[in-house]
C-alpha cells in the first residue's frame, strides 16, 4: 500500500479526477464513479515521486483548461 498522500492540493481532489460514464471500464474507478489518483497509487505502488510527478501534470491541465 502506499504511503499516505495528501489526496486534495491547491483546490484538486485527486481522489475524483474525472467522472466515468457508466459502463466505461470501472477498475480504477471509486464507488461514486471518479477516477482516483489514490486507486492508481495504490494498484501500480506507485512511489512518493511517481505521486508527486503525477500531481503535478494533473495540477498543470487542470491550469491549461482554465
Amino acid at each position: 500500500m502506499s504511503k499516505k498522500h495528501e489526496w486534495i492540493e491547491d483546490g484538486i481532489d485527486f481522489t475524483r479526477l474525472t467522472k466515468v460514464p457508466e459502463g466505461v471500464g470501472r477498475e480504477m474507478v471509486t464507488s461514486d464513479g471518479y477516477e482516483s489518483l489514490e486507486l492508481y497509487a495504490d494498484m501500480f505502488m506507485l512511489d512518493d515521486e511517481e505521486v508527486q510527478t503525477l500531481k503535478a501534470i494533473i495540477k498543470a491541465r487542470r491550469k491549461g483548461e482554465q
